[in-house]
């Protein structure tokens, strides 16, 4: 086993380097042979078109060895990208474990880090955060706020003419005589003529109500 070459961790063939019987001496000549050769390899399988089925089946493999931490869940090949992870780890430095005293240190830095909020540190700015203006400071305040005069209400529509009321009784809505037979059918204390005529209240209690409202429009307008 070998420390993984950096021209093989490039070109993520990495796990040749773990799986290597040769000492573990850089610049070795079955290094430099062993990475022309993956070289020619890498520039041969670039060159296959997609639809190669051996050139996909290439690319396939090349990712897991390269990965093998994403693809070690494979039935076929998850043992052995297992064995290549753990190759890897026997050569990694062992990270020193933090101490208490470490991690409170940490904690205490954040803390004393100071919190910023450009909107609190834009409201501190405020010259009058802690003590209110004077009545003359509010004064002046008040001069220098110009009153916008440019609103115009405008002017109330009088028609020329009379308009025409929209015919809105083919609006239904819904179907009345189908709603009343549906309830006469769910409960048969509903009386269709009577829900029939409460409608026909109804409507002529609406038009009373805007008579009235009509009226009292015009009255008021012989008022103006």
């Amino acid at each position: 086993m070998s420390m993984p070459r950096q021209a093989m961790l490039k070109m993520g063939l990495q796990s040749c380097c773990l799986l290597c019987d040769s000492p573990d001496i850089a610049g070795t000549p079955r290094c430099s042979s062993c990475i022309e050769s993956h070289a020619v390899f890498r520039k041969r399988l670039d060159e296959l078109p997609p639809e190669n089925e051996v050139g996909q089946l290439a690319r396939e493999l090349l990712q897991m060895v390269s990965s093998p931490h994403r693809w070690d869940s494979d039935e076929v090949h998850g043992p052995a990208l297992k064995q290549i992870q753990f190759l890897a780890g026997t050569l990694a430095e062992p990270k020193p474990k933090l101490t208490s005293e470490q991690i409170t240190a940490v904690f205490a830095k954040q803390a004393a880090k100071p919190k910023k909020s450009l909107i609190s540190d834009f409201a501190n700015q405020n010259k009058w955060k802690e003590k209110p203006p004077t009545i003359e400071e509010a004064n002046e305040l008040a001069d220098l706020l110009s009153l916008d005069e440019s609103v115009n209400p405008g002017q109330r529509t009088n028609p020329s003419r009379e308009i025409t009321k929209v015919d809105r009784s083919d609006r239904l809505g819904e179907d009345h005589s189908i709603v009343d037979r549906v309830a006469a059918a769910q409960d048969p204390k509903v009386d269709i003529e009577l829900r029939k005529k409460a409608r026909e209240d109804w409507v002529e209690a609406v038009d009373n109500v805007e008579k009235i409202i009509d009226e009292k429009k015009i009255d008021d307008d012989l008022d103006i």
